[in-house]
């Protein structure tokens, strides 16, 4: 059963964009439905989702609970597809792929990524071999004759100098590498590593740490994960270091050397540019990085940022805030990254904020018009918990009819959070 997940468009590549026909032509508001309310009675299909979602080409969606699963009380998170109704149907459905125990992970908090067999990886954020240092798994689908899915616990952090606590997901280059950062281990400050599958007649993964932070100027606490450009440079943010209040950097692989290079592209102040970014970057065409941060700004609610590569080798990238959110009706403290479509318009949530209710929402910002400077912002939706969910922490992705897909990491209709899609 192999899943062709649509993600596996931007594994190894920096170009984060998807078409969007006619939506300047759109009329009328927004609308949104919850896909799935999760954290009922029982809980056995899971609760509070921190991760975003992922979709294959029969439009069912993937992806990670924190806590909850059908183990009963031993139950630390889940795996889950949702599925869309039958003809004449009008209700999802949702199947648990995998419940989590602990020696094979606990809590994952990061986003799937699925490889062309349609085997999915991610990590969990807890859990593995060595208890509180978290792990990257793989989940197999059923063969033939087969019901279950299958796990593998790929990596177990020990949270020495192999990193520890990876709150984020992976990606993937062409030959099936996995990268990914962890929040701790290193020097007490995080790591960016690398595994690698096993050589032909092996069966062990290997790792190897890309860069350990020192927590100075260089970063410290990576939260989210990487983005990998066609030249194999990574790029990622932390939530502190640099200047105190995190950083955007870039790894170069080794150029006939053994170790990689980190460069800091941006080192937020606090102020105006932003402040504490927990996000993953997104790359344009032009190779300019677009990124959230969950404070500073002119309101010191966070804001959505721009970074420029230097028009000439030598000088120095600079950034461009697109919105400064107020706290109000139009968004307060992004930590998701954002999205982009053809036209380069940009989606995103916002953890807290709205126009009624403080729970958070999905906004819009549209590039200025010909021969403008200014950014515009259109709320789509501003989430009232028991309704819709609350506080989103993730991304969103979209299908070929500009509908988005997200979650909501706490509240709904069951209390533990939502799956949701917004129909413009």
């Amino acid at each position: 059963m192999a899943l062709n997940i649509r993600v596996l468009r931007v594994l190894a590549t920096a170009i984060v964009v998807f078409g969007l026909a006619g939506q300047s032509q759109v009329q009328g508001a927004p609308n949104l439905s919850v896909l799935w309310a999760f954290g009922g009675l029982e809980a056995n299909d899971g609760n509070t989702l921190n991760a975003p979602l992922i979709a294959d080409d029969h439009g069912n969606l993937y992806g990670t609970t924190g806590g909850g699963g059908d183990k009963g009380a031993l139950s630390r998170g889940t795996v889950f597809e949702l599925m869309p109704p039958a003809r004449g149907q009008t209700q999802w459905s949702e199947k648990i792929l995998w419940t989590f125990l602990g020696p094979d992970g606990a809590a994952p908090a990061g986003g799937l990524i699925a490889d062309a067999r349609g085997n999915l990886y991610s990590t969990t954020e807890t859990g593995g071999a060595n208890g509180i240092n978290g792990t990257v798994f793989e989940l197999t689908p059923p063969g033939p004759q087969e019901t279950q899915w299958s796990e593998r616990v790929l990596w177990s952090f020990s949270g020495g100098s192999d990193g520890g606590i990876p709150f984020a997901g992976l990606i993937m280059d062409r030959r099936g590498n996995l990268y990914g950062t962890t929040a701790a281990g290193g020097l007490g400050y995080g790591v960016v590593f690398e595994l690698t599958p096993p050589a032909r007649g092996e069966t062990q993964w290997s790792e190897s740490v890309l860069w350990t932070f020192s927590g100075g100027s260089d970063g410290n606490d990576p939260a989210a994960g990487l983005l990998m450009d066609r030249g194999g440079n990574l790029y990622g943010t932390t939530a502190f270091g640099g200047n105190g209040c995190g950083v955007v950097f870039e790894l170069t692989p080794p150029r006939g050397g053994m170790l990689w290079s980190e460069r800091v592209l941006w080192s937020f102040t606090c102020g105006l540019d932003g402040a504490r970014p927990l996000a993953s970057l997104i790359m344009d065409r032009r190779g300019n990085l677009y990124g959230t941060t969950s404070a500073g700004g002119m309101f010191s609610n966070g804001v959505a940022f721009e970074l420029l590569p230097p028009a000439r080798e030598g000088f120095k990238w600079s950034e461009r805030v697109l919105w400064s959110f107020s706290g109000g009706s139009d968004g307060s403290a992004p930590v998701a990254n954002l999205l982009m479509d053809d036209k380069g318009n940009l989606y995103g949530t916002t953890f807290l904020g709205g126009a009624v209710y403080d729970d958070g929402t999905v906004f819009e910002l549209m590039p200025p018009a010909r021969g403008g400077t200014q950014w515009s912002e259109r709320v789509l939706w501003a989430l009232a918990d028991s309704r819709d969910g609350a506080e989103p922490k993730a991304g969103l992705i979209a299908d070929a009819k500009g509908n988005l897909y997200g979650t909501a990491s706490v509240e709904g209709p069951n209390g533990g959070g939502t799956a949701f899609k917004i129909t413009p």
